[in-house]
């Protein structure tokens, strides 16, 4: 596999990634009006608790926006992320965007 068809498959992979995340958000925020609408304010903690699930899912950058962001050209630099110790299974990591280079 040469540069271009790797950088290809991890742009398709992070498409596919944020997708997933957009829908699971969509599907978290619809259960949560459920919740809401269907046991009134006794069970206000349970919409919390949700609410928190949607701000695992999203990080600190929304879906949404990194959707956007891929739309306009852009990409994560994944480069930045060499050499990053992990220390936990769900650690928020910062994401550098770089325009995305065409691979024509």
């Amino acid at each position: 596999m040469n540069k271009p068809e790797i950088l290809n498959l991890l742009q398709e992979k992070l498409k596919f990634k944020i997708d997933y995340l957009g829908n699971l958000i969509a599907e978290t925020r619809a259960s949560n009006n459920e919740t809401k609408s269907s046991m009134g304010d006794k069970y206000e903690t349970t919409r919390e608790m949700v609410q928190q699930e949607i701000n695992n899912i999203s990080g600190s950058m929304h879906p949404d926006e990194l959707l956007s962001k891929w739309r306009d050209g852009y990409q994560i630099d994944y480069r930045k992320l060499y050499g990053i110790n992990n220390e936990s299974a769900h650690q928020e990591l910062p994401l550098t965007l770089i325009r995305r280079v065409s691979t024509d």
